[in-house]
């Protein structure tokens, strides 16, 4: 399933940590819904230690992501190839936010790897 997604690191990251921030968006809804969002959560500000990096996907079916070919794709489907899209990315560990069908995913997420 091919799946499409923003990759925005931060620019400026001295002294800051980078954390890994994958956001889902719900239904219906689209990655567009995070454009002002991310370029605040990747800008560095005074009197923080940490910085974002984000990782926006469609969910499939939306956006430019490929739909399912068959019936049957589910949260728990989503869950692990949003997590395997992650980890190809570098990224074992980092924080996920779903709003809507997003939250779901999310959730099924945090079941994969609670930590």
């Amino acid at each position: 399933l091919d799946i499409h997604f923003i990759h925005v690191q931060p620019s400026n990251t001295e002294g800051r940590r980078v954390l890994p921030l994958l956001i889902l968006h719900g239904w219906p809804g689209s990655i567009a819904e995070f454009h002002k969002a991310i370029a605040l959560l990747t800008k560095p500000r005074k009197n923080h230690d940490f910085v974002f990096e984000v990782v926006a996907p469609s969910l499939p079916g939306f956006g430019y992501s490929e739909a399912a070919r068959r019936p049957g794709l589910h949260s728990a489907h989503i869950a692990l190839i949003l997590k395997n899209l992650m980890v190809r990315l570098g990224h074992e560990k980092y924080y996920v936010h779903g709003g809507d069908w997003g939250a779901i995913i999310s959730a099924q997420m945090s079941a994969l790897r609670p930590e």
